[in-house]
């Protein structure tokens, strides 16, 4: 109820984990249209694990369309932003 309210609010991480509440239906009943749906507010709010989930649900189709495009695109988007505030570069990733 809490990270729901906070997710309504704007919070990126709050988003993510009721992103992932409803992705394995953990305390709410499984519903992969909600999980995508907030998984990518947090991901459009440059949180990296849930860049990487957006990416899995593109790669398996839960929630949305399967687009291995998209799935690549969210991938490299989560490995450039956390390379940048590691520090470093990002590795190459490799198109299947």
């Amino acid at each position: 109820k809490w990270y729901e309210q906070a997710a309504a609010a704007g919070d990126a991480h709050s988003q993510y984990i009721v992103g992932l509440a409803y992705l394995e239906g953990s305390g709410v009943p499984v519903d992969e249209g909600k999980a995508f749906s907030w998984l990518r507010l947090a991901a459009g709010q440059n949180h990296v694990n849930a860049m990487l989930m957006l990416s899995v649900c593109y790669s398996t189709g839960k929630g949305t369309s399967q687009d291995a495009d998209m799935a690549e695109v969210w991938k490299k988007k989560a490995l450039q932003l956390n390379a940048e505030r590691e520090g470093g570069f990002a590795p190459q990733t490799q198109k299947r």
